[in-house]
């Protein structure tokens, strides 16, 4: 995270930013959903906030499943509409 060097950070946002870099760094032949949102953000505001958002949208994501003691589920309808 070469662009957050200077920039102070409570500990633990550095640690989830940092995870999340490496989530979105990934290459697979079928994106993810926060894949996708990275990079639809990137492309129109730039990677610093490209990073942030796919955080927010990771924390989401992780706040519902506890809440609902669900695993994680990548819907299938939305990874086919990415393809077309």
């Amino acid at each position: 995270m070469e662009f957050l060097r200077g920039v102070k950070l409570q500990p633990m946002r550095r640690k989830v930013l940092d995870n999340c870099l490496e989530v979105l760094k990934v290459r697979s032949s079928k994106p993810n959903r926060f894949q996708r949102k990275y990079n639809k953000i990137k492309a129109r505001k730039g990677e610093k906030v490209a990073i942030v958002a796919a955080a927010r949208l990771m924390a989401e994501t992780v706040y519902w499943m506890l809440t609902k003691r669900e695993y994680y589920k990548e819907d299938k309808a939305i990874r086919a509409s990415s393809f077309s």
